[in-house]
């Protein structure tokens, strides 16, 4: 038996369709799944009327170039609708079924029946195609589009934010530059003693801690304020001094630290008070994070040099941070502390990056840890 139909077959099939048109409509939509939520389910007996067209013009000469239009117009109502696609797949299946099942009980010769079932399941394959096709298709524009609006935005936002962070910042230090010339005046003239010395070291620690914010503004809005010499240093000192200046606080926490660090010069070209505000930022963040902890608090910071890479790791065993934050933990005003301003790493990233290196992070239940990793 042949497996294909001559024309004068198809049109028997055609013309039987046609003739049934209606009935087999009314079976779809009662046996269909229709969402009652679906807000353009005015379309569903349309779009029906649709398909049984594109099946007889598939028949007649099986071309699926209609189908892929009508996939796209249908596709497109179903996103916009935001409802299941596989309940459209399913009635597809469904209006599959309740064709074949009306030729079983029309007056078509049995071999013309059984093959006509092989071009509707045919089209009903390939309906099913074009319509899983376009659907991810047209998903990811709406994806990427999203995506695209998302980074512009948040372009946008950091742009306003970062002019904004530096017009308050300098409208903020040029009045606390005279206050502390004040201090310091009032400080000299009245040669603080055992009783006051200590409220002026409050006052003047303060001022140093709004100057470190105000900088951090400056630098994240890339106004020029931190100084920009580059020069030859040694890596390794440099680290041993970050250290040694931290010392004092691990103390009082009961932190112990462990470095190992080369005792060959690793020498960099770059901006040491940069890359020391980064180290000093890092470490007092590990030292922040243990203070919640109970249990022995460490830091380890290791540095070490292969083929002109030197890689910086300041470790410690405090909570573990959690992934959501890890994600965007370099990003501006994201802050793993409640009180946190979180610009400290926005701004570590930008002069790693602006040294030719990388920063990254790892977390889990034992340690922390920030690698820097830079050219030598």
């Amino acid at each position: 038996m042949r497996s294909y139909l001559s024309i004068r077959e198809k049109e028997k099939v055609i013309q039987f369709l046609s003739q049934e048109e209606y009935i087999l409509i009314k079976d779809c939509l009662r046996k269909m799944k229709i969402s009652h939520n679906d807000k353009n389910r005015h379309y569903v007996e349309g779009n029906i009327e649709k398909s049984f067209r594109v099946l007889k013009l598939f028949l007649r000469r099986r071309s699926d170039s209609l189908l892929k239009r009508i996939t796209k117009k249908i596709v497109t109502q179903r996103i916009e609708a935001n409802v299941d696609l596989s309940d459209f797949l399913m009635n597809i299946q469904i209006g599959k079924e309740i064709v074949l099942e009306r030729l079983l009980l029309s007056s078509l010769d049995k071999d013309i029946i059984l093959r006509s079932n092989i071009f509707i399941n045919q089209f009903s394959d390939q309906y099913i195609y074009h319509v899983v096709h376009q659907y991810t298709k047209m998903k990811d524009r709406i994806i990427l589009e999203k995506s695209q609006f998302i980074q512009e935005m948040n372009s946008d936002r950091l742009s306003i934010l970062g002019k904004i962070s530096s017009s308050f910042a300098h409208e903020f230090r040029n009045p606390l530059t005279t206050v502390k010339g004040f201090i310091q005046l009032i400080e000299r003239k009245y040669k603080a003693d055992e009783q006051t010395r200590p409220y002026f070291n409050m006052i003047n620690t303060e001022i140093e801690s709004l100057e470190s914010n105000i900088n951090r503004f400056l630098f994240l809005s890339k106004m020029p304020n931190v100084s920009d010499k580059m020069v030859y240093f040694d890596l390794g000192e440099l680290v041993r001094y970050s250290s040694q200046f931290m010392n004092p606080r691990c103390v009082i926490e009961k932190i112990s630290v462990k470095m190992q660090i080369p005792n060959k010069n690793i020498i960099m070209y770059g901006v040491p008070e940069q890359i020391n505000q980064v180290l000093l930022n890092i470490m007092n963040n590990a030292i922040e994070a243990l203070t919640e902890i109970d249990d022995h608090r460490k830091i380890d910071i290791t540095l070490e040099s292969s083929n002109n890479l030197a890689t910086i790791t300041i470790s410690n065993n405090g909570k573990r941070i959690p992934q959501h934050l890890v994600e965007n933990i370099f990003q501006p005003f994201v802050s793993t502390k409640e009180l946190g301003t979180g610009l400290g790493l926005s701004v570590c990233k930008q002069i790693i990056e602006k040294h030719q290196g990388e920063i990254y992070i790892t977390t889990n239940d034992k340690e922390t840890s920030f690698s820097l990793k830079m050219r030598t």
